[in-house]
């Protein structure tokens, strides 16, 4: 499960530096915001658009992968900082945060992180974008 974040403290005007034609596609007729997601792929156009993927194609989506050695990567992008929880179940509450307090500093590309200390069992994780 990944977790964008939310279009606060973000003027209109970052959303706005979209490609003419995603902004055409985006906001022109369809009534999208930075908030929606127009491809329907779980990323909010904002997200898509902080991590340098397209928001009207719905193969660019912010979707972690975790390797058998417990390495965890994501899309990301320099200047962004991210936040990686683990929880034993998906019920709310049951989150920790395992990342450093100052949070991951994003890479270009991909950016990683690896678990060390993954419990026995099973485990769900959550990449965040801070705001």
């Amino acid at each position: 499960m990944i977790s964008g974040a939310s279009a606060a403290g973000f003027g209109a005007s970052l959303f706005n530096a979209f490609d003419g034609s995603i902004v055409r596609d985006l906001r022109d007729g369809f009534g999208q915001s930075a908030t929606d997601d127009f491809d329907k792929d779980g990323t909010s156009n904002l997200t898509e658009y902080r991590l340098g993927l397209v928001p009207n194609g719905g193969s660019s989506l912010f979707l972690a992968t975790r390797a058998a050695n417990g390495l965890i990567r994501w899309p990301s992008a320099v200047g962004l900082k991210f936040d990686v929880q683990r929880g034993t179940s998906l019920f709310a509450g049951s989150w920790t945060t395992i990342s450093p307090a100052g949070g991951i500093d994003g890479a270009a590309v991909s950016t990683g992180f690896t678990d060390s200390a993954a419990p026995a069992g099973k485990a769900f994780y959550k990449v965040l974008l801070r705001p």
